[in-house]
């Protein structure tokens, strides 16, 4: 009886302890499962650290490039307007000298055309006076005609002298062929033919001497007005040269006036060139500034995004060393545990053992004392029971 319940209690500790081992086997499976599943989201996390930074970092790489030629073709811009736009201060600066010595010029130039104005008005003048002194030596030459009749009265005068001459060699001779009754008639008529020829002669010499002081007093004027013909000769030469100079300076200060108005012009453009290209150059550096503005806050974004990656790998880190820890940890603890388990389970097994053979021990003294209590009974019972075998108790 003892014996059957000592071999149904080493069963039950055979039982608990395979069920024990069964159940120590089930949680060290699920350790091992549980530490190949972290194992796998700690690749899967790694991995993907990888590359997310990597593709972070390629993106960094590329929006580096994109700002940086971004910035470049800025930069170049920026030089080129720049360049631009001193040229254009250079050519405007010139521009501007070139006005400034226009204007004075322009200046220079109008006081000579008032200054040749009013020599132009002189000389408008002295053609006038010019003028009047052609028509009065038109009406002096005019009266050259009575030059001639004062020539033809000289030449009159000479044949009246010659006749008076021829006259007298006439009367003369007449007087002397005439006879002495007649003299007194012919000396007569002598004498009244030279009274009438010396009045005639008078009076032509009269005539003849006026004639020559109004042809003196002529030739006087001619000389005089000849000499205003020759002095007016010269002035009008003088202002027509002054007028050819004066319409030549008239034509050059025209041309410097449309210079001017091109230089102007010119200007203007290059004022407005200078202000596109200002206003260009306005809009490069705000442009430069908001690339400048958007690569920072991009950078910053970027540093923003690395830092929240490196701290995210930073935890992974230290959630795979953690996990590692752990891992660690439950392997030490299974370790512990297996050997724990080792040693609780000869300790079991010993224990079992030990009570299974002080049980056997203990039933086999029983038996060994029931059947000595038997073969007592039976050897005083009868010698019937001799032959019993009675080993098999032992």
């Amino acid at each position: 009886m003892r014996y059957n319940e000592a071999c149904d209690e080493r069963n039950s500790w055979i039982q608990q302890f395979e069920r024990f081992s069964a159940e120590q086997q089930q949680i060290l499976q699920q350790k091992n499962e549980r530490i190949k599943q972290l194992e796998e989201e700690n690749r899967e996390l790694l991995d993907r650290a990888c590359r997310t930074e990597s593709h972070f970092t390629q993106l960094i790489a590329e929006t580096h490039a994109k700002c940086k030629a971004v910035v470049e073709q800025a930069r170049s811009s920026e030089e080129t307007a720049q360049r631009q736009k001193n040229d254009c201060v250079v050519k405007y600066a010139q521009r501007e000298k070139d006005i400034l010595v226009l204007e004075a010029s322009q200046e220079k130039h109008l006081q000579q055309i008032v200054q040749l104005k009013k020599e132009r008005d002189a000389v408008t003048s002295q053609l006038r006076a010019v003028k009047n002194e052609k028509q009065q030596l038109t009406q002096c030459l005019s009266r050259k005609k009575s030059r001639t009749d004062v020539e033809n009265l000289e030449k009159q005068l000479k044949r009246l002298r010659e006749d008076g001459e021829v006259l007298e060699k006439i009367n003369v001779r007449e007087i002397k062929e005439l006879p002495e009754s007649k003299l007194p008639d012919t000396a007569e008529m002598k004498n009244h033919n030279i009274k009438s020829t010396q009045e005639r002669l008078q009076q032509a010499e009269t005539k003849i001497s006026q004639l020559e002081n109004e042809n003196s007093s002529f030739r006087m004027q001619s000389n005089s007005l000849r000499q205003s013909i020759e002095h007016l000769n010269l002035d009008l030469n003088e202002s027509s040269k002054r007028n050819v100079e004066l319409q030549k300076r008239v034509n050059e200060l025209m041309q410097l006036l449309e210079e001017r108005d091109v230089s102007e012009q010119e200007t203007e453009a290059c004022r407005s060139r200078a202000e596109h290209l200002l206003a260009l150059n306005q809009k490069i550096a705000e442009a430069n500034s908001q690339l400048n503005a958007e690569k920072y806050s991009l950078t910053s974004q970027l540093i923003l995004q690395l830092n929240q990656l490196q701290v995210k790998a930073e935890q992974l880190g230290q959630n795979c060393l953690l996990m590692e820890a752990k891992v660690s940890k439950k392997d030490e603890e299974l370790k512990k545990l297996k050997a724990e388990t080792v040693v609780h389970t000869e300790d079991l097994r010993a224990e079992i053992e030990k009570k299974a053979v002080k049980e056997i021990q203990f039933l086999k003294n029983d038996v060994n004392d029931d059947a000595v209590e038997v073969h007592s009974v039976l050897q005083a019972e009868g010698a019937g029971f001799e032959g019993l075998d009675v080993s098999f108790l032992y």
